[in-house]
């Protein structure tokens, strides 16, 4: 197998590549020191080929259809949270129909519904809540800091939460529910021309991240 080496340009979604991805690269680059990687962070889907990008990593549902190859890396689920000094000042919420009586924070971007949060029980019963959002903002990372100033309720992904459900600054609200589980993919331009470094990136990622994200969120659960 050739050694990887060369500028490896990636993409991937902020929260996901603050907190987990960009350690990852450090691990890569460890191993494979003759990598050079730029890791560009945005919200939304680039256009690999037209933009130089030779990797995205995004959180989705599904993916649109597209030209790119895309494989599983991982998954990650959501979870309601809130600030301790607002929870204190507002009714207290047994089930999801008490949101429509909050302030909702909730994220702007085109892979999150605009009308309201999905609900997962234990069961699998998912639940539909159209609680009308106070406060959009199209970056998760403004989303945290918002919630952690009392700004309402909101939904985090277990890896931007688990510190500060650790530390008390949020709490978890309706712990019974869950936002439905999304994939975490790789997404890259073609599979003919896959070289070693792409190669090697996406197998090091899906073997890291998601043993990262599992850890954040079996922590969560115990």
């Amino acid at each position: 197998m050739n050694e990887p080496h060369g500028m490896l340009r990636v993409h991937a979604m902020p929260g996901l590549g603050q907190t987990h991805l960009a350690a990852c690269i450090v691990d890569y680059q460890a191993r494979y020191p003759n990598v050079n990687i730029e890791l560009v962070l945005s919200s939304t889907m680039p256009r690999l080929v037209e933009e130089q990008f030779d990797v995205s990593v995004v959180t989705a549902k599904t993916l649109p259809d597209s030209g790119y190859v895309s494989q599983v890396i991982g998954t990650s689920y959501s979870v309601l949270v809130a600030a301790p000094s607002y929870l204190e000042k507002h009714p207290p919420l047994r089930s999801p129909e008490d949101l429509d009586g909050h302030a909702c924070v909730r994220i702007q971007s085109p892979a999150s519904p605009a009308d309201g949060w999905q609900l997962e029980s234990a069961d699998g019963d998912v639940l539909p809540n159209a609680s009308r959002a106070r406060f959009r903002v199209n970056d998760t990372e403004a989303v945290r800091v918002a919630l952690r100033a009392g700004a309402g309720i909101g939904a985090l992904a277990v890896y931007l939460a688990i510190d500060d459900l650790r530390t008390g600054t949020l709490i978890r609200v309706l712990p019974q529910f869950q936002l439905p589980t999304r994939n975490v993919y790789s997404v890259y331009p073609s599979r003919r021309y896959l070289d070693a470094k792409i190669r090697t990136f996406v197998d090091f990622v899906k073997e890291e991240l998601s043993a990262r994200i599992s850890s954040q969120e079996a922590a969560l659960k115990t």
